[in-house]
């Protein structure tokens, strides 16, 4: 029986480099992303103001009429009802800014195609 010239048991790698992270893109991409979301909350602040003032005929006196009279509604309310106003107002918050979000989805995407070139 022939011996091999050369027997292998195991195939000899160079060590696998890591690869740096690019700091500038996760950064670029977190403040971007960040801005997005803050954006979106503040129209969806900016939402719930126009509510507001519809309800007070678009005036600054029937504004702030109707903020006074849902601030003291619920300050008068039981522990029950205002668990139940702010679990409304969350979900609201949270339906509003989804779909604000989809709206405005086009601009986030935008970012990542062109690495911060608008074309």
């Amino acid at each position: 029986m022939p011996v091999p010239e050369r027997i292998v048991l195991h195939r000899h790698r160079p060590p696998r480099r890591r690869r740096a992270l690019n700091w500038q893109a996760l950064i670029y991409h977190g403040l971007r992303t960040a801005g997005w979301a803050a954006t979106n909350m503040l129209v969806v602040l900016g939402l719930f103001i126009c509510f507001l003032a519809l309800l007070g005929n678009l005036s600054f006196d029937g504004f702030f009429l109707q903020l006074n009279n849902l601030s003291a509604r619920y300050l008068e309310a039981g522990a029950r009802r205002q668990g139940s106003f702010q679990l409304l107002l969350v979900g609201l918050t949270a339906v509003l800014f989804l779909i604000v979000g989809v709206l405005r989805w086009h601009n986030l995407r935008q970012s990542g195609s062109s690495g911060g070139e608008t074309t």
